[in-house]
């Protein structure tokens, strides 16, 4: 009787540590999906630092906690709180992830300043690692420029981007100025690069510097 007694108890035992388990990885799941929407998870493993997981059997799993820079890399560790009533225990995991990504690839080598367009690259499947910087996104094809070449079958990544801006420093570009009912122009230099909307420095000629707006990626509007 007794020995049955000690594996029903067992039995409970597992279960709970299962049903722990199974929470801890939908939770590390979803930080992941979140981080990375094109993600496909095969499995994840997990197996915590200590055996004091052994004492909070009762408890129920709270939260998890990971660093941007675990979620970098396909293993690391992480930091699980437990809950019961109001009570809180902490304990570390190690967790592994099997799991594919969704990259641009450069489909040929991309020179310094070219505007990176559907064409240049490919989607493809990779297996994930490491990632240590964001990946590009369909939304910026036509908005981003390589600051740098590029090699073929890298992935692309916003570090090796630049925004493509309005007007970039050094453009030169058609200063209105409005006083009343009377209207100026004059070429001048933009000392700062932005967007539609954004207020700039631009140099006149001889080296006068004013504020103004930018209203078009050839005009800016000097302000008051």
């Amino acid at each position: 009787m007794k020995i049955i007694f000690l594996l029903f108890f067992s039995g409970l035992t597992l279960f709970a540590t299962s049903i722990q388990e199974d929470k801890i990885k939908h939770l590390i799941e979803e930080k992941f999906l979140t981080h990375y929407p094109s993600m496909n998870i095969e499995n994840i493993t997990i197996k915590p630092t200590s055996t004091l997981i052994h004492k909070l059997k009762e408890y129920k799993v709270s939260k998890v906690a990971i660093t941007k820079d675990d979620l970098r890399r396909n293993k690391g560790s992480i930091l699980v709180t437990f809950a019961k009533n109001h009570k809180q225990r902490k304990l570390y995991y190690k967790y592994n992830i099997n799991a594919t990504i969704n990259l641009y690839v450069a489909n040929e080598h991309i020179q310094k300043g070219r505007i990176i367009t559907p064409n240049i690259v490919n989607l493809e499947s990779i297996k994930f690692k490491s990632l240590y910087h964001e990946p590009f996104k369909a939304q910026d094809f036509n908005q981003y420029y390589a600051k740098y070449t590029i090699k073929e079958n890298k992935p692309i990544t916003y570090e090796k981007l630049k925004k493509n801006r309005a007007i970039k420093r050094n453009d030169h570009v058609n200063a209105i100025i409005q006083d009343g009912g009377v209207v100026l122009n004059f070429r001048a230099t933009a000392l700062q690069e932005g967007d539609i909307g954004d207020i700039i420095n631009i140099r006149k000629s001889y080296k006068k510097r004013f504020k103004a707006q930018i209203i078009s990626n050839t005009t800016v509007k000097v302000l008051p």
